[in-house]
């Protein structure tokens, strides 16, 4: 029995019928594949078997009191957990993207292991994914692991060059014994009781940590961090339905492009990408605001590549200086604020103020907050600490088959946060990054147009490049 972490925890309280925490990357194989569905079911289920997350449930802490725990499952009903069906419609991209939000969206049974596997056949769209006719999504909850957990969990479905199908080798006996629950009371009472007694000390220490930073700040050490993000339309209710699509991009020429700063890296250009976007779309509308948006960045703190249960990461804050119109000279402002707010969370954590003390109240304590902070997101009486999301999911390089069938490209989405209606999920898979987007579609209106708008900013750092290799 393992006890959820504080960041897991909380992604469980935020459950909502409008916000389903859930993660899914989607891999495009190429052509059908031509063993029975029985054969495939057997086989994920064999890859998957070795994985901590694989056959464990949720099991709830008596009234919140404590953060729940992670519980070996009595057993795993393979037909739950490995689904197939056909591409929608015409099998197009447009039908598998509204699919994908479905799988997405779809509530998932919190009394079963959190994971899904979705094997969607018929996929034809060669403007989009040329010779794949198979989809396969990998569905996880967010509260069982972070997206690098997503990455290697999905990895153990594939390998670097063809294999067969494997044979079944599962085993879900539960020979644990339950646990009382006089005991379990207990035992949540008393880590309630010393999470509450350690609270004056938490307090005293993010203060130490908040003055230390304040004196970096005042000596110029660094430049101080925006708290407060400007107004956009991405930023209110997010109820609506949800939208998705995504760009893909010859990762070496996106490589080149870090060159036009020398010290960038392959995310700054990618976040550049996406500043260039949100500009000419919110531009094109009138609604830019005179302020740089900030873009919240999950970061791992992970120091292993073994799969491990949990989130084990923190969050950057980073201006995506869209009031610079230059796309080169944003790229340099973008990759000092993500080197800036990089140095913060190393040296004084990710949350300098309340938001880190709220994560030691007990989940009780904490979901009314949380309610509190959702209620004022949808009506629209405060903008969060970012006006997006992106996220970068690095794929195993290992994956290059499932089974005998090649993938030949991948995507993601990640759920929408209330008063946060627009994410992005980078990713590479071989010789192509792709850049993901999932918005509410009372925001983002016209998902094509700023779809296009990443294409057309890639363009720009790429004439850039060719009129001024370095700068």
């Amino acid at each position: 029995m393992q006890q959820l972490d504080e960041i897991s925890s909380l992604m469980f309280l935020r459950e909502r019928a409008k916000y389903r925490p859930n993660l899914v990357s989607a891999y495009f194989i190429e052509g059908s594949i031509a063993e029975s569905a029985e054969s495939i079911r057997t086989h994920i289920l064999s890859c998957l078997a070795n994985n901590p997350a694989s056959a464990i449930r949720l099991a709830r802490s008596p009234i919140q009191v404590d953060h729940p725990y992670w519980v070996r499952a009595a057993a795993v009903d393979p037909d739950a957990h490995v689904r197939f069906r056909g591409v929608s419609g015409r099998g197009d991209w447009a039908a598998l993207r509204a699919d994908l939000v479905e799988i997405l969206e779809a509530p998932m049974d919190l009394t079963r292991p959190l994971w899904e596997v979705h094997v969607l056949a018929g996929f034809n769209d060669e403007g989009v994914a040329p010779g794949a006719g198979t989809v396969i999504a990998v569905k996880v909850h967010h509260g069982v692991m972070d997206g690098l957990g997503l990455s290697q969990f999905a990895a153990h479905l594939f390998t670097q060059s063809p294999t067969s199908l494997r044979e079944y080798e599962w085993t879900t006996a539960n020979s644990a014994r339950p646990i009382d629950s006089r005991v379990r009371i207990l035992t949540a009472v008393r880590n309630a009781t010393s999470k509450l007694l350690g609270l004056r000390e938490e307090i005293s220490s993010l203060r130490s940590l908040k003055r230390r930073y304040d004196g970096s700040v005042a000596r110029g050490e660094r430049p101080k961090i925006r708290q407060t993000a400007p107004r956009t339309v991405f930023n209110g209710p997010t109820h609506g339905e949800r939208v998705f699509d995504a760009a893909w991009f010859p990762i070496d020429e996106v490589q080149e492009l870090r060159a036009l700063a020398p010290e960038a890296t392959l995310n700054d250009v990618a976040l550049t990408i996406i500043a260039g976007a949100l500009r000419e779309y919110l531009g094109a509308t009138g609604k830019l605001p005179d302020e740089g948006l900030l873009c919240g960045v999950p970061m791992s703190l992970r120091n292993t590549e073994e799969p491990v249960i949990g989130n084990t990461l923190t969050g950057l804050c980073v201006d995506l200086h869209t009031n610079i119109a230059d796309p080169v000279e944003r790229l340099h402002s973008i990759s000092g604020a993500s080197y800036w707010e990089k140095q913060r969370v190393r040296e004084f954590g990710a949350v300098i103020g309340a938001g880190s003390l709220a994560l030691k109240l007990p989940p009780l304590v904490l979901n009314m907050i949380l309610k509190g902070e959702e209620a004022a997101a949808v009506k629209g009486e405060r903008v969060t600490g970012a006006n997006t999301v992106v996220t970068n999911i690095p794929r195993s390089r290992d994956i290059g088959y499932f089974a005998t069938s090649r993938v030949l490209r991948t995507c993601g989405l990640i759920s929408l946060n209330p008063g946060i209606g627009l994410k992005h999920e980078i990713s590479s898979l071989g010789d192509t990054l792709s850049i993901s987007v999932l918005a509410n579609a009372d925001q983002l209106q016209a998902p094509d147009l700023y779809i296009q708008g990443l294409h057309d900013e890639f363009g720009r750092l790429r004439s850039a490049r060719t009129a001024e290799p370095v700068r």
